[in-house]
């Protein structure tokens, strides 16, 4: 039987370790967006261990190994360009999370922005190449005289464009939405207001961030081929899983 010191120890842990465990779950999801999570969710669960004090004198060592720990893996995760672009292309995030870190920030939004400038240079010269056929091509000794003229229009496009983007503009300073949206969704429904933005976003929160499903994928090919199953063809196993791994409400 556990004496009452030992009850309260195991309270003290418990407290400790039951933020990681809900944390844990939280990520390893594989039905909606993990990687835009990453650095919000990290932040919000050292916010909650450092504000936890321990009564019990090895819970305190357990807190101090894990903020170590916590510390040590964690410190520059706003540093991953994955987790801080899809973190500020998640509306119910944003720049609320990233202000820790301004040179991070600046970064994340000037690739934000260079991305959007990108598509739009690429839209503007493929509409430029389609309307060439009617505009008159004067040249003088093979080279073409408007040349230049295009080139400053490219330029004074490009410059306007570095300054401000209506698009990213318009979502910075649109309301977060609230926590229970899928930004998939939001985005998809945003499509109209934010073509190129949306394609960008869709683009980085469409990735992982733990290895969790393919795991777990890799667990249940690992329960269906077994001794008296060996003989299952690659093919069908395939289809096994796929089918597996369909939500249970469409059965």
């Amino acid at each position: 039987m556990l004496q009452a010191n030992e009850i309260v120890v195991l309270k003290d842990i418990e407290k400790i370790l039951k933020p990681f465990h809900s944390v844990t779950e939280e990520m390893s999801a594989e039905k909606y967006v993990t990687s835009s999570k990453a650095i919000p969710i990290i932040k919000c669960l050292r916010t909650v261990l450092d504000t936890f004090t321990p009564i019990s004198d090895l819970a305190k060592q357990l807190k101090h190994s894990l903020q170590s720990e916590f510390n040590k893996r964690f410190e520059n995760i706003q540093k991953v360009h994955l987790f801080s672009v899809a973190t500020f292309l998640d509306p119910r995030f944003k720049k609320i999370h990233l202000d820790d870190d301004p040179l991070s920030l600046s970064k994340t939004i000037t690739y934000t922005n260079k991305c959007l400038n990108w598509n739009t240079k690429n839209d503007d010269n493929s509409g430029a190449a389609s309307s060439e056929s009617s505009v008159s091509s004067a040249t003088v000794d093979g080279h073409d005289i408007w040349q230049v003229h295009r080139e400053k229009i490219m330029a004074l496009a490009s410059n306007l464009s570095m300054v401000k983007n209506a698009e990213l503009d318009l979502y910075v300073a649109a309301p977060l939405s609230n926590l229970t949206v899928d930004p998939l969704n939001f985005w998809k429904s945003s499509e109209g207001t934010f073509p190129k933005l949306t394609e960008l976003a869709l683009k980085h929160l469409s990735v992982m961030a733990t290895s969790a499903p393919s795991e777990r994928l890799f667990s249940k090919a690992g329960n269906m081929v077994r001794k008296t199953r060996n003989r299952i063809l690659g093919k069908r196993l395939s289809k096994l899983l796929f089918l597996n791994c369909l939500p249970e409400n469409l059965w």
